[in-house]
């Protein structure tokens, strides 16, 4: 009761909204959205770039105190020294200048570096790469230097350089061509290495450190240097030695240790080798230092089709080497494409090590068995995992996984739990893992080899509680453990539990009856875990409401405090580490989600920026939240933006956009950006109502579940006096685009529907594929997003029923359908399939084909033009304007303009 008030209040006490605008194409493109924040240590200094959908971003830089704001033309992809003295951005050519320019001519990104104190900058041209250090104000930058004039007209070729800058005063040290480098933790000192320059006489590689003066570390002929990786506290570090005259694909490296001195740590021969692609990682107390190892290569047998001689032509070898050939064997545990696609990254698979640095012992931890080890901070087991039981089943049952604790000492497997669809949580010392299976919380003791059930008897589940696919439902995850592994926090819908080590459960929170949904915030990623007495930052969601707030939870302590709740959606975003600086966005309907700032307390919060000051221009509808039962008697939600200006007097036409669960947007600000999607404001602000509604769906009935949903909440619109019963738009792409296709099949409430990539005939697409992956979409009928629940095979009058073109005769609704025809999620097949149906029977329909576009449109012309035809369509369906023509009278095909030649230009110019 007590937070339904205070949201009340807030409600009532929020500011009317005056009446601006409409929401123009131009104003989708220009708006800016606030990309890669970063926040300094001190919590003094925020970085972003704010970027618009079609344009030039720019950099911002703001201290949080309010008192400075900096800019950097073009600034993208911010990063900060932790003082936030310094602030670097990379700086794109002008978007003009980058479309404008032909692909070999494409302009080069420079590097800006902005000192906040002064708000001085430096520039750096055609740069590449650059690293920051954590103090001492130095700064290393890769730039492409012009190759040195020869002679004779001749000059040498562009080479990458690496400049060491001291930032406050602008000096710079030339270091030449470096292969890698990387600076000391909390230090300026730079560790860099140099490959052998070839064919000149001198053929040493170098690792040196560079501190107060550059120190050879280690320098030997044909010698490489990579992936140079410091510990967190710069006492040592690690880099990767090899053989520069060896294929790059194979070369095989040692590990160089320097604590001190350097030292080459040994590795057996045991049929791995440490591949090139290596991420070193020490661990926190320095104790253990992970490495990635590759199976040695098998030989490659095979002959080529190269023609050496005349003999060749007909040499039976030769000839069949050059065959072109994928053999689909029915019992491959992947299918050639998908097994084309992992092809490199099964290839390039790095199977976690260890080395022990204390004694020296190196440990094999994944292979070829369990392929996939997480490195973590544990000292006892690590998290190991394989999909290898499963993969040719993925095909129609989804995704799952065993997943094993593997014992850093000796590498020995523990199997945790077998054919689960997530991951386990492991305990700090990786001595315990809470998992989830079978509709239950359950916790192994690996050194025990024992597993308790957490959660069986209690009476509330945690299991998905709206989960409606036929399959196993998922949990709701897990909170962070305690840091001394008593226990660790769990989630049920609403609440959060605490499960101790000895089985035992207790709930932390009861906002089950509020219909609260909280989870924990961990501000910090260093430092995951929780201990008892500590202050949590909770977020909670009204699943009754739709609003987001933020709470308090003191472990140890009874009670939940709220501490930051309105009519809004908040998001938590950072937190200094070394202050009590926290950073959260606000948004709602018509307030984008701008930065604020405050202390752990979050009573005086402060908005720290204001990316697109023309919201106050605009016209914004009002949403509301709306009840009404689907057909099957279900209590549903949905959010009816009512347009700007609205009149009860009056009816409106109304926009339906949807996919499942939708009325958690009540107070979601929509994103403006030119895409497949109708943008909300865009609609309200131009005379539209739109409409939002929940859907649930039966297993085996997806189709009527849709039509049991949309129908009835239609018909509340027009109960309500909202909604002209006439002009009613329907639009979906993908799942709803499928949806969309069959409801118009069913009804004829509809005056216009757009359905994007929608799936027209299950009987077909059941055995397509999905491209992008290279897997086939068995599995996404059976156990996935289609809920059929059984194969083609098993129930085929389902697949029938349940798909658009078999009923493609009853539908009176005129139909838009856009397909990209490099989709690689849904066949674009299936278009032509309802587009052929319709045709045939002389119902109204054009598809829309955008050549080379994937599932989502990406050429932005493409996007613009979608979102003019959609609204032009459902414009004249629901609005009584024009037909297009494109609509009417359709366009004949043409080729692609092609480009002017240059005499031609010339002429004109």
């Amino acid at each position: 009761m007590i937070l339904r008030s205070l949201l009340l209040t807030a409600l009532l006490s929020g500011p009317a909204l005056a009446q601006g605008r409409p929401v123009t194409l131009n104003d989708l493109m220009d708006f800016k959205a606030i990309d890669s924040p970063v926040l300094s240590d001190n919590g003094q200094v925020l970085a972003f770039s704010a970027q618009p959908d079609r344009g030039d971003a720019t950099g911002v830089i703001r201290l949080t105190d309010g008192s400075r704001k900096l800019t950097v033309e073009r600034g993208s992809k911010p990063a900060l020294t932790p003082d936030g003295r310094y602030v670097a951005f990379w700086q794109q050519a002008p978007l003009f200048d980058r479309l404008k320019a032909k692909a070999k001519d494409k302009p080069k990104k420079a590097l800006v570096v902005v000192d906040t104190q002064s708000g001085a900058q430096l520039r750096f041209d055609k740069a590449s790469a650059f690293a920051l250090s954590d103090k001492g104000g130095r700064l290393v930058v890769e730039v492409l230097k012009a190759g040195a004039d020869q002679g004779d007209g001749k000059k040498a070729k562009d080479e990458k350089v690496l400049l060491l800058v001291d930032i406050s005063s602008g000096s710079q040290q030339e270091l030449g061509k470096v292969a890698a480098f990387a600076f000391k933790p909390g230090t300026g000192d730079l560790l860099y290495a140099k490959d052998p320059v070839k064919d000149q006489a001198e053929t040493k590689g170098e690792l040196r450190l560079l501190a107060d003066k550059d120190r050879l570390l280690d320098s030997e002929e044909g010698k490489l240097y990579r992936d140079l990786t410091f510990s967190k506290d710069g006492s040592r570090f690690a880099a990767l030695r090899g053989n520069q005259g060896d294929e790059e694909e194979s070369r095989a490296f040692e590990v160089l240790l320097y604590n001190g001195k350097l030292k080459t740590l040994s590795t057996p021969d045991d049929g791995y080798y440490i591949g090139a692609g290596n991420i070193l990682r020490f661990t926190e107390d320095n104790r253990r230092l992970f490495v990635g190892r590759k199976p040695l290569p098998k030989a490659d047998t095979r002959v080529t089709p190269e023609l050496n001689s005349p003999s060749d032509v007909t040499n039976i070898d030769k000839i069949l080497a050059s065959r072109k050939l994928r053999v689909w064997q029915g019992d491959d545990p992947q299918i050639k494409p998908q097994e084309a696609k992992t092809y490199k990254a099964r290839k390039d698979h790095l199977y976690l090590a260890v080395f022990h640095l204390n004694n020296g012992r190196f440990v094999q931890l994944a292979d070829q068995t369990v392929p996939d080890v997480a490195a973590g901070e544990q000292s006892g087991y690590l998290l190991g995992s394989t999909d290898q039981p499963y993969l040719k089943a993925t095909t129609w049952n989804g995704f799952y996984r065993d997943y094993y604790g593997v014992n850093l000492s000796t590498g020995e497997k523990r199997l945790i739990g077998g054919h689960l669809g997530a991951a386990p949580s492991l305990s700090p010392q990786g001595h315990y893992a809470v998992f989830f299976e079978a509709g239950n919380v359950k916790m192994a003791d690996l050194r025990q080899q024992k597993v308790l059930n957490l959660t069986q008897g209690l009476p509330v589940g945690f299991s998905d509680e709206d989960h409606d696919y036929p399959s196993e439902a998922p949990g709701y995850g897990f909170g962070p453990w305690y840091q001394d592994a008593s226990g660790v926090l769990v989630y049920d819908k609403f609440d959060i539990w605490r499960f101790g080590t000895d089985g035992k459960g207790q709930k932390l929170t009861a906002k089950r009856a509020d219909k609260l949904q909280l989870r924990v915030v961990t501000p910090d990623p260093d430092q995951p875990y929780v201990s008892k007495g500590q202050a949590l930052l909770l977020t909670g969601y009204s699943d009754k409401d739709k609003y987001t707030g933020f709470f308090r939870l003191t472990l140890g302590q009874d009670g939940v405090a709220p501490l930051l709740l309105s009519p809004n959606s908040y998001q938590f975003l950072a937190k200094a580490k070394k202050a009590d600086t926290w950073l959260f966005t606000r948004e709602s309907f018509s307030e984008f989600p701008d930065i604020w700032v405050d202390d752990a307390n979050f009573r005086a919060p402060r908005k720290l920026t204001d990316a697109n000051p023309v919201t106050q221009e605009l016209a914004w509808g009002q949403p509301e939240l709306v009840h009404w039962r689907n057909l099957d008697g279900q209590m549903l939600d949905g959010v009816l933006i009512k347009p700007a200006g609205y009149d009860p007097a009056k009816r409106y036409p109304v926009l339906v956009y949807y996919y499942r669960f939708m009325s958690d947007r009540l107070y979601r600000f929509n994103e403006f950006k030119v895409n497949h999607r109708p943008n909300f404001a865009y609609y309200s602000s131009n005379g539209y109502a739109v409409f939002l509604p929940d859907v649930r769906f039966a297993v085996g009935t997806p189709g009527k579940s849709s039509v049991s949903a949309l129908v009835p909440g239609v018909q509340k619109l027009i109960d309500m006096g909202v909604a002209d019963p006439k002009a009613i738009g329907l639009h979906g792409h993908s799942w709803s685009g499928y949806q969309t296709a069959f409801v118009v099949t069913q009804t004829n409430i509809f005056a216009a529907a757009a359905a994007g990539a929608p799936v027209s005939n299950m009987t077909s697409a059941y055995s397509g594929m999905r491209w992008g992956a290279g897997i086939a979409r068995q599995f996404q009928y059976e156990t996935g997003q289609s809920r059929i629940g059984q194969s083609l095979y098993e129930a085929p009058e389902l697949y029938i029923e349940n798909s658009p073109v078999f009923y493609a005769d009853r539908i009176k609704t005129p139909l838009l359908i856009e397909f990209g025809d490099k989709d690689e999620a849904v066949p674009w097949e299936q278009g032509i399939e309802l587009y052929l149906a319709l045709r045939r029977q002389n119902k109204p329909v054009v598809m829309l084909q955008y050549e080379g576009e994937p599932h989502h449109l990406k050429q932005y012309g493409n996007k613009l033009d979608y979102t003019i035809k959609m609204k032009a369509f459902f414009d004249h369906y629901l609005k009584g304007a024009p037909a297009p023509a494109w609509w009417s009278q359709g366009e004949p095909y043409q080729p692609p303009p092609k480009a002017k030649k240059k005499a031609e230009a010339k002429q004109q110019d």
